[in-house]
């Protein structure tokens, strides 16, 4: 029996999705960007994929353009939107302590350019420290803000609408990694000025995504050719995979309900039970809202890498939510932002689950990690 319970790192292709892109890997390969009447279905396919993502997030079609994934929508918007709003080199960039690499590993890159790169604290429970960042807002010359929708790794919910005001208030832009929430959460586009998604969070194929870029916004290309996507993304379109994120982005939006509401009972029995079993054990970011699916629990003074080999032996796959090595035991950015003490630091389990999940998933998965930790602990 194997039990994958790893969905924030990535999801299975739901059958639909796959059955609606095959036509597009042999019978309907046309160049889009062709003119001839063989490029007509791809070329309304790729059309109405825009539609159904733009959809989803309360966009308009126009302002989504494609990318190969979360990785790249992050990079190409702080990348992008920066060079067009800098005046000298005191403009700041505004980035939480707790984004994700495709964020944090562009800090290097803008500092070199000349830019001042800050970082937002969050507090110990995982949420924005709202004194610091209307502090930071008022104390430097701000042009982007970049605080994620939730987090990956606790799956803690950021109020974006209220820090984008914030920004807003101050004359910067907000971006936002809405990645691990968007088909998870209701995501809306209105208060933010570019936002980043990514197919395989959502039972899509790997290797497409897509930025949100708000109607009138210039964004430096990142890169130089035929002109797709609005100039900013030159290069022939994925149709496949973009197909795929459509349909996708179609079915989270029809089912995002009724998927949260059995995820939810799913999660609440894993942490309930575990909880009970292990009183010293913390669930972080718990007293904050956090996506449906996502449980991020500490043991105390265990190695999750350990506990990993267990779990990983009896078939159930997890994470660490701390990025432990075996070499350097390097802990959670995440976690150690938020000060979680050292005793739990490093015995931490992430849980994602899908609708795809069972009950019996479920209790095996709590009895194996029980079982497992108790045979640690001594």
């Amino acid at each position: 029996m194997t039990i994958y319970a790893d969905c924030n790192a990535t999801t299975p292709v739901a059958k639909e999705v796959l059955n609606g892109m095959l036509p597009f890997f042999s019978e309907v390969f046309a160049n889009p960007s062709a003119t001839h009447k063989a490029a007509s279905k791809p070329k309304q396919a790729v059309a109405k994929a825009r539609r159904q993502v733009a959809n989803l997030i309360g966009a308009k079609p126009s302002e989504i353009i494609f990318t190969s994934g979360g990785t790249e929508s992050d990079n190409m918007a702080l990348g992008g939107a920066v060079p067009y709003m800098a005046n000298n080199p005191s403009d700041t960039i505004l980035v939480s302590a707790v984004e994700h690499p495709a964020i944090l590993e562009q800090i290097p890159n803008l500092k070199q350019r000349g830019y001042q790169v800050k970082i937002i604290p969050v507090q110990p429970d995982g949420s924005i420290n709202l004194k610091s960042y209307s502090q930071m807002l008022q104390e430097y010359n701000v042009l982007l803000v970049s605080v994620m929708w939730a987090n990956n790794e606790t799956g803690v919910i950021y109020p974006i609408e209220q820090l984008a005001k914030l920004a807003h208030d101050a004359g910067a832009l907000l971006h936002t990694d809405a990645v691990q929430a968007v088909g998870k959460v209701v995501v809306e586009v209105s208060n933010v000025d570019l936002l980043s998604l990514s197919s395989h969070k959502i039972y899509g194929p790997k290797g497409i995504g897509a930025l949100y870029v708000k109607q009138g916004l210039r964004l430096n290309p990142i890169s130089w050719g035929g002109g797709q996507e609005a100039g900013i993304r030159s290069g022939t379109l994925n149709v496949a995979g973009i197909v795929g994120l459509g349909i996708a982005s179609q079915m989270a939006g029809d089912n995002l309900e009724k998927n949260n509401k059995y995820i939810l009972q799913l999660r609440a029995l894993i942490e309930t039970q575990l909880t009970s079993a292990f009183p010293t054990a913390l669930v972080n970011g718990a007293s904050q809202e956090r996506l449906p699916n996502t449980i991020n629990i500490a043991f105390k003074n265990l190695e999750s890498e350990m506990l990993l080999m267990f779990l990983d032996k009896a078939g159930i796959y997890v994470s660490a939510g701390s990025a432990c090595s075996s070499a350097d035991h390097k802990a959670s950015h995440v976690l150690s932002a938020m000060k979680l003490p050292k005793q739990w630091l490093y015995g931490v389990l992430r849980i994602s689950l899908s609708y795809f999940n069972t009950q019996e998933d479920i209790n095996h998965i709590v009895e194996t990690i029980i079982a497992s930790v108790k045979k640690l602990s001594r």
